[in-house]
C-alpha cells in the first residue's frame, strides 16, 4: 500500500493517525509538505524559513513512522497545495491520501496556509 500523508505542522493529526494505525505489511509512506508559494512570492527569506520549518516537520514525522517499522520518505515541493498534492499522488500512484489540519485560527491560517484547506 502507498500512503501519501500531506502535513503542515508538527501537531498535524495526520502524523498521529499514520503513526498509530495498524498498516498492512509493506506499506510505504510519503510525507509531503508543500511550500505554498502564494504566500511568499517576492519574499525569499520567508520562503527559506518556510522550507526549514517544512524540513523539521517531515524529519520528525519520518522518524516517528520509521520507528513503527514502515518504509517512509519525504518530499517538500513548492506550489499550490491543492494542485501539488493530487498531482504528486497521481504521479506516485498513491493508494490513499491523508490530509489533516493543525487547528490554527483564521488569522494564522491566512498567514501560514493550511494543507487541509
Amino acid at each position: 500500500m502507498k500512503v501519501l500523508a500531506a502535513v503542515d505542522s508538527l501537531e498535524s493529526q495526520v502524523i498521529e493517525v499514520a503513526f498509530r494505525l495498524p498498516w498492512p505489511s509493506g506499506t510505504v509512506f510519503c510525507l509531503l509538505s508543500v511550500i505554498d508559494m502564494r504566500h511568499w512570492k517576492g519574499l525569499p527569506q520567508l520562503i527559506d524559513d518556510a522550507r526549514r520549518q517544512a524540513e523539521r516537520i517531515v524529519d520528525d514525522a519520518t522518524q516517528r513512522i520509521a520507528r513503527s517499522g514502515h518504509k517512509v520518505f519525504s518530499e517538500i515541493p513548492s506550489g499550490s497545495p491543492k494542485e501539488v498534492i493530487p498531482d504528486y499522488a497521481k504521479q506516485w500512484s498513491a493508494d490513499l491520501i491523508m490530509i489533516g489540519s493543525h487547528g490554527h485560527g483564521a488569522a494564522t491560517r491566512f498567514l501560514l496556509g493550511s494543507v487541509a484547506q
